[in-house]
Parts: structure tokens; C-alpha cells; sequence
């Protein structure tokens, strides 16, 4: 991927950092005609992998009782680079690195879910369900743990929470507002486990709404 940089524009050609003008606060003034010359402070670069595996199934006691179960394993591995940077006043400002740091995060989550779903009518539906998630302490590409500091938390715990549902559904109308309902709970569900910003999650929204948008015109 490509590496991620930091840096300020309000430098002077020489590396010295840019004098902002002092502004009214009655009568601001957010139009700048000072200095502009990037700088960059930090060069930082990360990878992501994460696999997992899943299985879920439903299981019919009696007609009106069923059984949900499923089970998730994840693993997950990350690695974040950052080099900063600072700069020697001059003609041209000198760049000096700083030291690089790497961060390095590997764990494997085990997360589960439990559920019952009662239909007292063909049409209603009462559910309970009961699971766990699982964060890694390295969720995103660019998130990576610290290695320096107070922040140290390469190695912590991941987080973990506990998903407790209880719930009716009566299919008032058709079944579309049913398969709407189910779908919405799906997401919210695996959102908890992936977190919202995941590729999948996204794409799974975006397939939510179209639907909604289009079953509202017909």
C-alpha cells in the first residue's frame, strides 16, 4: 500500500515555522497570504490480514420452538511502521529521521452466538439471544498499536462485550417488511463482530437502503 504522510504547510521556504497574523475576533479576516511550504513530519505505512471462519445453523425442536446457533474464528494480524521527521532551518531546511518504530499485533477471536425464537402464530415471532464480540487491539490498516509511551498495547487483551436480544415481530403486512427487519438485525449483528466501517458491513447497507428505496415506490 501506499505509505501514509504527515506534515504542515504554514512554513517559511527556510524550515521556520510561518508567524500567523493575529485576527479579530469581531471582523475575522480567513483569507492567508503567508508562506506555504509542506513539510512533512511522520511516514507511516501498515498491512492487515484477517481470516476467518464460521459456522451458524438453526435447528427446529418442536413446529413453534427453534434453536439459532453460531460460532466464529478469527484471526488477525497486523503491522504499523512510523518514522518521524523533523527539520533543520536552512537554505534548504535539512530533514532529520527520527526513530522508526514497528508495531506488530497478532491474535486469534473466538466469538459465539445463541438464540430461541418462539412463534406463537404463524405470523409473530418472540426471540432471545445471547453472544459475545471480539475487537482485535489492531482493527483497521492504519489503527496500529503502540510500542512507546503510555500507550503500549500491542499486547493487551482484545475487547471483548457481551449481546444480550430480546424481541417480538409481527409481520403486520408482507413479508417485505419482515425480510426488511431481519435484515436490518443481521447487519447491526455483524457490525458488532466486524465493526461498522468493514468492507462487507458497507456493502451490506448499501444493499439495505437500495431495497428499502425501491420496495417504497412500488
Amino acid at each position: 500500500m501506499t505509505p501514509s504522510v504527515l506534515g504542515r504547510l504554514f512554513f517559511n521556504a527556510n524550515g521556520s515555522a510561518a508567524a500567523l497574523p493575529a485576527m479579530s475576533i469581531a471582523s475575522p479576516d480567513n483569507r492567508y497570504t503567508g508562506p506555504v511550504n509542506f513539510l512533512e513530519s511522520a511516514v507511516s505505512d501498515g498491512e492487515l490480514a484477517n481470516q476467518a471462519i464460521y459456522l451458524f445453523d438453526t435447528v427446529e425442536l418442536t413446529d413453534d420452538l427453534q434453536f439459532t446457533g453460531g460460532l466464529r474464528l478469527e484471526r488477525n494480524e497486523g503491522e504499523f511502521v512510523n518514522t518521524p521527521y523533523t527539520w533543520v532551518v536552512g537554505l534548504p531546511p535539512t530533514r532529520a529521521a527520527g526513530a522508526t518504530t514497528v508495531a506488530r499485533n497478532a491474535e486469534s477471536l473466538l466469538s459465539w452466538r445463541l438464540g430461541l425464537v418462539y412463534k406463537p402464530t404463524g405470523n409473530s415471532s418472540l426471540y432471545i439471544a445471547y453472544g459475545n464480540t471480539r475487537t482485535p487491539s489492531q482493527a483497521t490498516v492504519n489503527g496500529g498499536c503502540s510500542t512507546t509511551g503510555v500507550n503500549q498495547n500491542c499486547n493487551v487483551e482484545p475487547e471483548e462485550g457481551r449481546v444480550l436480544e430480546v424481541g417480538a415481530k409481527w409481520d403486520a403486512l408482507d413479508a417485505r417488511r419482515a425480510l426488511l427487519f431481519d435484515m436490518d438485525l443481521a447487519i447491526q449483528r455483524a457490525g458488532a463482530t466486524l465493526g461498522q466501517g468493514d468492507p462487507s458491513i458497507v456493502s451490506l447497507t448499501g444493499a439495505y437502503h437500495n431495497l428499502l428505496r425501491m420496495w417504497a415506490e412500488t
